[in-house]
């Protein structure tokens, strides 16, 4: 269900090598090896967890479906840094991307994806290729520096390929402190020259049920709601989960998905259970796990630009 344009969802297939992994361990190592091969080598991955085809998120962090922007905006963009897992070590993953257009998408329902049901913050899909948004051209903001303004450590500068635009992603493992300002800025081209920045969210903590590389989320398929609960972060926007369910047979056909997302001050979130009856017992959760944000959004000119910052946590889910 992700159509994926630019290198932001490797944080994701990456997770499964760490503690806070997001491919279930049910799933045979053969499928699990070539989903990371396929996120690793793809120029789209989605840092913030959000899969859509257009790469991008809400510009307003809501939880809407009407995927909120700002009809002056006539270009849009984000920059996107996600520490992936939260072993000793594990790295901090960054990539960026502008294109035309008015919104940065919805990232209630998985960015701009059209889902095939909506229930509150959560959004059911029962088809694994979302309908996909047109493509839009990418456009250069010249090169763009990802730093620490509290540690005053740079850690990242990237410039765009010359005829594409598009902005690979970058890595590194200087770690940040929950709160620190984490700046974005550019030097300016097609998108004018800004800078913004975003506090450093924590590790998400007091996840209950219990939900981690350990010990894995039960998610039941006998009607009932599923409620999760955290420590809120007065530095996060959102929290946001997403269960995406495959059958264990061959060929891992396509289950079903449900993606939901609140404010992280809410510290709790219903899974409807009318929804996760739909999956059957044994099915593989190919892609589960929570992911925190904090994210700024800012206007250049006519342009819309946002910074989100992520922390994933989760790991295995038994399905029964």
């Amino acid at each position: 269900m992700k159509g994926i344009e630019f290198s932001m969802v490797l944080a994701l297939a990456l997770t499964a090598c760490n503690g806070g992994g997001q491919n279930n361990e049910n799933a045979d190592a053969g499928h699990d090896a070539q989903a990371a091969e396929d996120a690793a080598g793809d120029t789209g991955a989605d840092a913030d967890g959000d899969g859509d085809a257009d790469g991008d998120g809400d510009a307003d962090g809501d939880a809407s479906t009407d995927g909120g922007g700002d009809a002056s905006f006539t270009s849009v963009g984000w920059i996107s840094v996600t520490k992936v897992g939260e072993d000793a070590g594990a790295p901090y993953v960054a990539g960026a991307g502008f294109v035309d257009g008015t919104t940065l998408g919805d990232d209630a329902c998985n960015g701009g994806e059209k889902p095939d049901e909506v229930q509150g913050a959560c959004c059911w899909f029962a088809h694994s290729t979302v309908h996909p948004t047109p493509a839009r051209p990418y456009k250069s903001a010249g090169i763009v520096t990802i730093a620490n303004r509290t540690q005053k450590i740079t850690y990242a500068q990237m410039s765009p390929d010359p005829t594409t635009h598009m902005y690979m992603t970058y890595q590194w493992t200087d770690d940040w402190t929950p709160g620190d300002a984490i700046e974005a800025s550019a030097t300016g081209d097609m998108i004018p020259a800004f800078d913004l920045s975003a506090p450093a969210p924590a590790a998400v903590s007091g996840i209950s049920p219990a939900w981690n590389g350990t010990t894995p989320l039960v998610v039941p398929t006998s009607g009932s709601d599923l409620e999760i609960t955290w420590t809120p972060d007065p530095n996060a926007t959102t929290m946001s989960i997403e269960l995406m369910a495959e059958q264990n047979t061959s060929g891992y056909p396509f289950r079903g998905a449900i993606f939901c997302t609140v404010p992280d001050s809410d510290g709790r979130m219903t899974l409807p259970g009318a929804w996760l009856s739909r999956f059957h017992t044994g099915d593989v959760c190919s892609v589960c796990g929570l992911t925190r944000t904090t994210r700024t959004l800012t206007a250049v000119g006519t342009a819309g630009v946002e910074i989100r910052l992520q922390r994933l946590a989760g790991g295995a889910v038994t399905i029964q």
